[in-house]
C-alpha cells in the first residue's frame, strides 16, 4: 500500500545513516488497496519507527503489517520489532509503566502550576509518542530481551492505567511493539 511505501521512505535515510537495515513485511493476503483515514496509523509507525532506529546501533528495524479479513472489513496488527539493547522487566516497568499509568493528560495537568502551562506542548515528551499508540490500538504488547540476559518480558496493556508484565521467550535481543487495532483503528 501506499502508507507503508510512504512510511518506509520518511524513515529509510535515517535508517541509512546509521546503516541499520530497514525491512517491511506485508501479508500478501491483504487487499493491496483500502479506503479510510491513514493519518493516526502514519503516525504511531512513524514515531515507533523513528523510536527503533534512535535506539539501534546495528543489525535492522522490521515492520511487520499483518491482519485479516473479515467480508468487507480488514483488521490490521502492526508490529515493530529492532535488534536494539531491549529492556529488562525492571526497565519495562519503569518506562512503560509509567507512561500507561499517567497518560499524556497527567503530565499537563502536574504542570498546571506553571505560569506557561497553557503553551505546553506535550508532542516530544518522553513516552507521550508511545501512550499516543492507544489512539488506534486496544491492547499494546512490548516483548523485550536486554541484551546479556537470557530472560525476555513481555509487557502488555489495553492503555486504561493497568498493565502486565510476564516472562516470555524471545531468541534474539531487542525489542518488538505489537499493536492490536481498535475500531478506530480498524477503520483505515
Amino acid at each position: 500500500s501506499s502508507l507503508i511505501h510512504d512510511i518506509f521512505n520518511m524513515i529509510k535515510a535515517k535508517a541509512e545513516a546509521k546503516k541499520l537495515e530497514l525491512v517491511i513485511h506485508v501479508d500478501e493476503k491483504l487487499p493491496s488497496k483500502l479506503l479510510g483515514d491513514d493519518v493516526r496509523i502514519r503516525q504511531v509507525l512513524v514515531n515507533l519507527l523513528n523510536n527503533a532506529v534512535k535506539y539501534t546501533k546495528e543489525g535492522q528495524v522490521i515492520l511487520t503489517v499483518g491482519g485479516k479479513t473479515e467480508g468487507r472489513k480488514v483488521i490490521f496488527d502492526f508490529s515493530v520489532e529492532d535488534t536494539g539493547i531491549g529492556m529488562t522487566k525492571e526497565e519495562l516497568e519503569q518506562n512503560l509503566g509509567t507512561i500507561c499509568k499517567s497518560g499524556s493528560q497527567l503530565f499537563k495537568n502536574e504542570s498546571a502550576d506553571d505560569k506557561n502551562a497553557e503553551d505546553i506542548d506535550i508532542i516530544g515528551q518522553f513516552g507521550v509518542g508511545f501512550y499516543s499508540a492507544f489512539m488506534v490500538a486496544d491492547r499494546i504488547e512490548v516483548l523485550s530481551r536486554k541484551a546479556g540476559d537470557s530472560q525476555a518480558w513481555k509487557w502488555s496493556s489495553e492503555g486504561k492505567g493497568e498493565f502486565d508484565i510476564s516472562p516470555a521467550a524471545k531468541e534474539n535481543y531487542g525489542t518488538e511493539i505489537t499493536l492490536f487495532l481498535n475500531d478506530e483503528g480498524k477503520e483505515f
